[in-house]
C-alpha cells in the first residue's frame, strides 16, 4: 500500500511540475547574450552606426554608413567578430577580425563602380563605463585598398567605438 501510494505521488507531482514549466508565460532569457548599438570607426572594419551581438565570449559586429552625395549612393558596410579573452568589471581584452566594403570616399579617385575591400586582424580593449556603455579602442594589422588601385596595403590600423547595451 506504501509503495502504491508513493508510486501516485511520484506520477502526481511529476506532471504538475511538468505542466507548470511546459506553460510558463515567461520569455527565457539569457544572461550571457546582450545586443548592443553605437557608433564605430575603425580602418579595416567600416565607419558609421554598429550593431553588435554578444553571447558569451563571442560577438558579431556589423557597422554601416550609406551617404547619397553629388547624385550618386556611395556607402560601407563592414562585419567584425571578437572574442573576449578577459573581461572584469572595468576593462576587457579582446581579439578581433574584420572586413569592409565600400566606396565611401567624396573625391573624384573613387568614380565608377570601383569598390574599397579591407581586411584586418587584432586586438581590442574594452572599457566599461556602468553596466549599459562600453568605450572600444582596437589596435591592429591589416590589408587595406588606398588607392583605387587592385592592391592591398598592409598597415598597422587603429579603431575606437562608444556602445550603449539595449538588452541583456
Amino acid at each position: 500500500m506504501n509503495r502504491l501510494l508513493s508510486l501516485a505521488l511520484g506520477l502526481f507531482s511529476s506532471s504538475v511540475f511538468a505542466q507548470n514549466t511546459a506553460f510558463s508565460t515567461q520569455p527565457k532569457q539569457d544572461k550571457n547574450q546582450s545586443f548592443w548599438i553605437g557608433a564605430h570607426a575603425g580602418m579595416t572594419s567600416s565607419v558609421g552606426l554598429s550593431f553588435r551581438f554578444q553571447k558569451e565570449a563571442f560577438a558579431l559586429m556589423l557597422t554601416t554608413f550609406p551617404i547619397y552625395a553629388n547624385s550618386q549612393f556611395r556607402g560601407n558596410i563592414g562585419i567584425r567578430q571578437m572574442y573576449t579573452f578577459r573581461s572584469g568589471e572595468r576593462y576587457g581584452l579582446f581579439g578581433y577580425s574584420s572586413m569592409s566594403i565600400g566606396n565611401h570616399a567624396l573625391d573624384s579617385r573613387w568614380t565608377g563602380r570601383t569598390a574599397r575591400v579591407n581586411a584586418g586582424i587584432g586586438l581590442g580593449f574594452d572599457i566599461f563605463m556602468g553596466e549599459y556603455a562600453d568605450f572600444q579602442i582596437l589596435l591592429g594589422y591589416g590589408g587595406m585598398n588606398m588607392d583605387n588601385q587592385q592592391r592591398f596595403l598592409l598597415l598597422p590600423t587603429i579603431g575606437a567605438g562608444m556602445f550603449f547595451k539595449l538588452s541583456q
